[in-house]
């Protein structure tokens, strides 16, 4: 059980005392309360999870949170599931080596006023601990393309976007992002492609290529001038 302490000070100069605990069945009211309230702000860029799914994510005893007081303010929300379907080891990337456990980060959220603090990243940084702790090798999570916020903090957290797929559950885009706790880059090969140019990063992925980071910057594109700035997606081969 982790408990970690810290303090923080929000943009109105407030401080608050904060506590990073892991997430069980006790915190189910309030981690589903945030989950729906991240469903209804985020409005399509989230899939909508049942109380079931979310009871099974507190099970995973690598769901993480962060408290100030009682009340909690930031979740990851995380799953363990064991792959034996082809189809979905496919858009994994598991060409062999499968049946195999995944962990698998479903959610993430932080109440308004506890933004642009790095609460999710470090959030991040503590699940693919406890995941590791229990020898999952394979962590995952699946993006909206338009919630460019996740993407960064999660490229910051040792991620990699690395497929573009259909969610299974509502048939909408999804990033796949796997995380990568060693350097598997070749930086002497990479690419900045538009954030919204699906088709070009779908092009990259499947020639080996993931993208390592989203930053806003001049391209000479069909779609931008020279003198405007894009949001942009870096791409680096892997090894």
């Amino acid at each position: 059980m982790i408990k970690e302490s810290f303090s923080l000070t929000t943009k109105k100069n407030t401080h608050y005392a904060c506590e990073m605990v892991n997430l069980d069945s006790s915190h189910f009211e309030e981690a589903y309360a945030i989950d729906m309230r991240a469903f209804e702000e985020l409005n399509g860029k989230y899939i909508k999870k049942s109380e079931a799914f979310i009871k099974a994510c507190l099970r995973s005893e690598c769901s993480v949170g962060i408290k100030t007081g009682n009340t909690l303010i930031a979740t990851v929300t995380v799953n363990i599931e064991k792959i034996n379907d082809e189809k979905r080891a496919s858009i994994l990337g598991f060409e062999e080596h499968w049946p195999v456990f995944i962990g698998f980060i479903e959610g993430a959220y932080v109440l308004p006023t506890f933004r642009k603090q790095g609460l999710i990243s470090r959030l991040y940084c503590k699940a693919v601990q406890l995941l590791k702790e229990k020898g999952i090798q394979h962590i995952y999570s699946a993006i909206d393309p338009r919630n460019h916020a996740n993407i960064i903090a999660m490229t910051k957290s040792d991620f990699a976007l690395q497929n573009l797929y259909h969610s299974n559950l509502n048939g909408d885009l999804r990033y796949l992002i796997k995380h990568h706790s060693e350097q598997v880059f070749l930086t002497d090969k990479q690419h900045t492609v538009l954030i919204d140019d699906h088709d070009t990063q779908v092009a990259y992925f499947k020639k080996g290529y993931i993208g390592v980071h989203i930053t806003v910057k001049n391209i000479v594109s069909g779609k931008t001038s020279d003198n405007k700035s894009a949001t942009c997606m870096m791409l680096m081969k892997k090894r």
